[in-house]
């Protein structure tokens, strides 16, 4: 188990990083909060030997070599990945000290999601889709966003949702075309929902992830 202070740190730090977390005040972790955290994750943490994970169990690596095999009927610039993440683009990269780093401002907690997709070899990149908080921020109403080859979308939490997915998917099918490609996506309950909703044409396969 890590040392008490840096389990502390780390919360702090992911707090604000948690979407459905966004609006709630930062809690105090008290030792009350640990010694909960604790009991809850010992069982966990006591599976790992010298910090190395558990081994895979027998179906995942069944999945992964059946994941494998199914990429190896693609040519790579035909399989496709797409994944989102979140940036804090008004948060310095480093602070001057680590007390600092727990000083965080909520201008600093300002974030975006940017969801983005290539394929194998990087040939060939699809246009950034980013995820805010409003319909259109002030600083970018004129700014030309076909120009800057990407798509501005919102929600509460600027975060992807189901509906958004679901957009991104059609858009991707359009510039896809008649080619024959592997789309490789996790396995998000949006994602799942998304692809039920919104099947790909029948030359574009698409693939989740196997549960780790």
């Amino acid at each position: 188990m890590p040392p008490a202070d840096t389990i502390i740190a780390k919360a702090r730090e992911i707090w604000n990083q948690i979407p459905e977390y966004q609006t709630l005040a930062l809690p105090h972790f008290s030792n009350g909060w640990l010694n909960r955290f604790k009991k809850r994750y010992a069982a966990q943490l006591h599976d790992r030997q010298d910090g190395v994970p558990s081994p895979t169990p027998q179906n995942g690596r069944k999945e992964t070599r059946a994941l494998k095999t199914l990429c190896g009927e693609f040519p790579e610039d035909d399989i496709y990945n797409m994944d989102e993440t979140g940036l804090f683009w008004r948060k310095p990269p480093f602070s001057a000290s680590p007390a600092q780093n727990q000083l965080t401002t909520n201008r600093e907690n300002s974030r975006i999601c940017i969801m983005l997709c290539t394929n194998s070899t990087g040939s060939d990149r699809l246009p950034l889709w980013v995820i805010g908080h409003t319909p259109m921020p002030e600083a970018l109403q004129r700014a030309n966003l076909k120009a800057m080859d990407c798509h501005w979308r919102y929600h509460r939490q600027a975060w992807l949702t189901q509906s958004i997915m679901q957009e991104w998917l059609l858009f991707f099918y359009d510039n896809i075309g008649e080619r024959r490609v592997l789309l490789l996506l996790d396995n998000h309950p949006d994602h799942q929902a998304a692809v039920e909703a919104t099947p790909p044409p029948p030359n574009v396969h698409i693939q989740l992830f196997p549960t780790q």
